[in-house]
């Protein structure tokens, strides 16, 4: 603020600072909005502390008191430093929490947040009274592929299996691994009659995935089982139910969909511990 001589009302000195590009970072665009809020929270306490940041990216630790005599004192602190150590935490942070509910192999959910998913999905059908199915997705004869072409061509089939079907699911769909080569997949807004037409139309549109060397396409298959959530269900026994479909298509000799009787089954290889 050099050249000015007589003293500057504080309101001016943030509009001089936003004109000229420099001092309180104002989002809006629009200092007197701005101003406003701010002379509106000025001296309505006798003390108040709060951080802003700047337009050059540093950040202030600002503590306001109102004197008895009147007078008005502010001090700035700098914790420029403070807070970008505050943002590596925090980036550190999410990226720790996507992990933890990433599949590392085929960047799809992981077990423990389809298993969420899938739960609070429940809530929300009970709720609005619209049906969801789940299926159980299980890659037929995997290990054969392993042990024929190795574990790297395995992981690819996984990694194609997955895109694959991610890019089939409508906006409101849910695609997860739970482990190995079997999936989760959450519909909500569809029966299990129209969930069992578009699940096998997946099914029957694998594509191949490229196995080894000399342009070898390999062709591969998978079994589901279906299930829609009951009245007075729990996503447990859903599951359990939509477990023991699959069962049931693995033994009719695989690369089928099969939808699961009503009522509970009891146990499973399926667990939200």
């Amino acid at each position: 603020l050099h050249g000015h001589r007589d003293p500057i009302s504080f309101a001016d000195v943030i509009r001089l600072g936003f004109s000229g590009g420099f001092g309180v970072k104002i989002s809006s665009g629009d200092v007197e909005r701005f101003l406003e809020g701010v002379l509106m929270r000025r001296r309505s306490v006798q003390h108040r502390a709060f951080e802003t940041d700047l337009i050059d990216g540093s950040w202030l630790w600002m503590t306001e008191t109102v004197l008895e005599d009147g007078y008005f004192l502010s001090v700035a602190t700098d914790i420029s430093s403070l807070k970008r150590h505050e943002h590596v935490l925090t980036r550190a942070r999410d990226s720790a929490m996507l992990e933890s509910l990433t599949d590392a192999l085929t960047g799809l959910p992981n077990r423990r947040a389809m298993l969420a998913e899938v739960e609070a999905a429940a809530e929300a059908s009970r709720r609005s009274g619209k049906p969801l199915t789940v299926a159980l997705l299980d890659l037929d004869h995997f290990k054969a592929i392993n042990d024929r072409f190795g574990h790297d061509t395995g992981d690819r089939v996984l990694g194609y299996f997955a895109e694959y079907c991610t890019q089939k699911l409508a906006p409101m769909d849910r695609f997860g691994r739970l482990g190995g080569e079997e999936f989760l997949m959450m519909m909500p807004g569809l029966n299990a009659e129209h969930a069992l037409v578009f699940v096998d139309w997946i099914r029957g549109r694998v594509p191949p995935v490229a196995a080894g060397e000399g342009g070898l396409r390999l062709e591969y298959s998978f079994s589901a089982g279906l299930a829609e959530l009951e009245d007075g269900e729990t996503m447990t026994q859903c599951l359990r139910r939509a477990d023991e479909a699959l069962y049931r298509a693995k033994s009719a000799g695989r690369n089928c969909v099969l939808v699961a009787e009503p009522g509970a089954v009891p146990g499973s290889r399926i667990s939200t511990g």
